[in-house]
């Protein structure tokens, strides 16, 4: 009896693209599609009122760049916005951030504008970007299993549980919390809604019935991928992952491919481009080296290649948590290697190398079969969109789940493919196997989610997993803080520095947390002094040094400090409105009302600030 789960009777893929007879869509399809979006939605529902989370300060509620719709003209005045990084007082990072993903914050600065820094507004955001991307794995699954070119054509039972598995298996995920319920992530899912829906565009073109629907279909791929680049940088990979998908999925030779996907291909040199214009504008170089180097703020020039031979251990570490969903932490302590030498880098390494070859062969083989062709594409897909992340360009953090969200598709689409095969032979078997894995996803996902409630859980759940790392030890007391627990947050501090004796925040915080909450400002500037040995000339530490020999009263000393301040970092307006306080003291008006308007030009514009300063020129005028 023959299998109505696939037929042999497709043309070879030599003898041209083949016209599927499947339907294109279907009733069926449409009620998956809005389960799924629903079923995102309800997933993540309950974190809309969970609390700012980590970068969400920085990036978000502190970030001027954000409120000013003139920000988002950049490009009019792109080297003057580029170049006040970091002399603004912010940090470089913040500007870069917002030059090479303007959509991203374009959609944060639409829902302030909506309900101003409103938890419950952008958290809702993001948990409908994911639901949306939920539907567009479904989808993407449908079309090319549709119009996958094989000798064995996928029967219509097939196609409905690979799609519907792949996408199920993405959305309920308890790896893709930190893309979802923490906000200033939905860098990522954003950048992964346009990705996907650019192929989705791209694979549909072959359906249109006409050249002018064609060539618009193309042309709506070009430009959701060109968001996509400009919403965060791994959608720079979409134009390889399109001529792939025509090449070894749809049997079209690679001049056919570079036609259809010509519109595509113009977008890919945006963001090096980008890239490369920021960073010669910021550093005034224009090597290669120094490119991939933009947001290699503290680590040095050999961290590129120790981040580099690290990421094999880091990207077999993202494999295990998608097969074995357990171990999340918001910031996992991993090793950063040294040498090519050391024991545990070819291990990983010669084990991704194998794993992908393997993904390689089954998907250019010259008679392919559908299935093995999704699950070799699955691998291929995961490597190439985590290549960005894992590879030549050295970012801060080793190790981040969120940079899994996108590359994590391929995976659900091998594993559904699998599944597929299991259900072939045993339907009682793989349904049983999916119900229990989903439910199983869906529970992880609802306890890490818990994790996000409170900045105190997020922290401690970090600490633990994290005993030797500094950064969460630190955070943890900055949580405990906000929470009034001081003899919590003094312990955790002090751990903080014991852990991490060269993590400068560290040091800046305890110095605070002594003069601020102890009311010690001796023990304060004991600590900061000795972190102005350890870095000389920083101005973050001189700034609190400078503060803290205010309060002290040893005003000259603080003159000194806060003037070196404004020397390296002209809008330092922390600085400049501590000066002008102490010349105020001093009654010297000339000058507190000199470092008063720099700090106001360079955006420190607040009632208090306005207060002085017509109490200043009042002063002034009767002078």
């Amino acid at each position: 009896m023959p299998n109505p789960d696939f037929s042999t009777s497709a043309p070879s893929p030599q003898e041209g693209n083949p016209v599927s007879t499947a339907p294109l869509w279907t009733r069926a399809a449409t009620a998956i599609v809005l389960t799924l979006f629903l079923g995102g939605i309800a997933l993540y529902w309950n974190t809309r009122a969970f609390p700012w989370q980590f970068d969400d300060e920085r990036y978000l509620l502190e970030n001027p760049l954000i409120k000013d719709s003139q920000s988002f003209a950049f490009l009019t005045w792109f080297r003057e916005f580029a170049s006040t990084a970091g002399a603004s007082g912010l940090h470089r990072d913040l500007h870069i951030n917002f030059i090479l993903r303007p959509v991203s914050y374009l959609t944060f600065y639409i829902d302030y504008l909506r309900a101003g820094f409103d938890l419950t507004t952008f958290r809702t955001t993001n948990i409908l970007i994911h639901a949306i991307n939920s539907d567009l794995v479904f989808i993407l699954s449908w079309l090319l299993i549709r119009r996958i070119r094989s000798t064995e054509i996928l029967g219509h039972s097939s196609r409905f549980f690979i799609s519907t598995t792949a996408a199920l298996l993405f959305t309920a995920h308890p790896l893709h919390t930190e893309s979802v319920t923490y906000i200033v992530q939905r860098f990522t899912a954003l950048g992964a809604m346009f990705y996907l829906a650019g192929i989705i565009f791209q694979i549909l073109s072959h359906d249109a019935p006409h050249r002018w629907l064609r060539w618009t279909l193309r042309a709506f791929a070009a430009l959701s991928l060109l968001a996509g680049m400009l919403s965060k940088e791994f959608t720079v990979t979409a134009p390889i992952a399109l001529l792939l998908i025509e090449i070894g999925m749809l049997g079209f030779t690679f001049r056919s491919a570079l036609s259809h996907c010509r519109l595509a291909v113009l977008t890919l040199p945006v963001v090096p481009a980008l890239v490369w214009l920021t960073n010669a504008t910021l550093t005034d170089e224009t090597t290669l080296t120094s490119a991939l180097d933009i947001v290699n703020f503290d680590g040095g020039r050999a961290y590129g290649y120790h981040y580099l031979i690290s990421q094999a251990s880091v990207v077999l570490g993202y494999l295990r948590r998608l097969f074995l969903p357990y171990g999340f932490n918001v910031d996992p302590d991993i090793p950063l290697f040294q040498s090519l030498r050391e024991a545990n880098v070819w291990g990983p390494t010669l084990l991704l190398a194998a794993l992908f070859v393997s993904g390689a062969i089954v998907f250019v083989r010259r008679r392919p079969i559908s299935s093995q062709m999704l699950i070799g594409g699955g691998v291929i897909w995961f490597f190439l969109v985590i290549s960005v992340t894992s590879s030549i360009v050295p970012l801060p953090d080793l190790m981040a789940e969120r940079r899994t969200y996108l590359p994590s598709v391929g995976i659900a689409l091998a594993v559904a493919t699998v599944l597929d095969q299991l259900r072939r032979r045993s339907r009682r078997g793989a349904f049983a196997l999916l119900a229990v894995c989903v439910m199983a996803l869906v529970a992880s996902t609802v306890m890490r989610n818990e994790v996000w409630r409170s900045e105190v859980s997020l922290w401690l759940d970090s600490a633990t997993k994290s005993p030797r790392k500094a950064r969460p030890a630190g955070n943890l007391a900055v949580a405990y803080l906000r929470q009034g627990n001081l003899d919590a947050c003094e312990i955790w501090l002090e751990r903080s520095l014991s852990l991490g004796p060269r993590y400068k925040l560290g040091y800046i915080n305890l110095a605070r947390f002594y003069g601020d909450e102890r009311k010690d400002r001796t023990k304060a500037l004991v600590t900061l002094e000795k972190a102005a040995k350890l870095w000389p000339n920083d101005s973050s530490i001189d700034y609190y040094r400078g503060l803290t020999l205010a309060r002290l009263g040893r005003l000259p000393e603080a003159i000194e400090v806060l003037k070196s301040v404004v020397s390296a970092n002209k809008a330092h307006t922390g600085a400049h409105a501590t000066l002008a306080e102490i010349y105020h003291s001093l009654k010297q008006t000339d000058s507190a009302l000199a470092h008063l308007n720099q700090a106001i030009r360079h955006g420190l514009d607040t009632p208090p600030i306005q207060r002085l300063r017509a109490m200043l020129e009042s002063v002034a005028d009767q002078d």
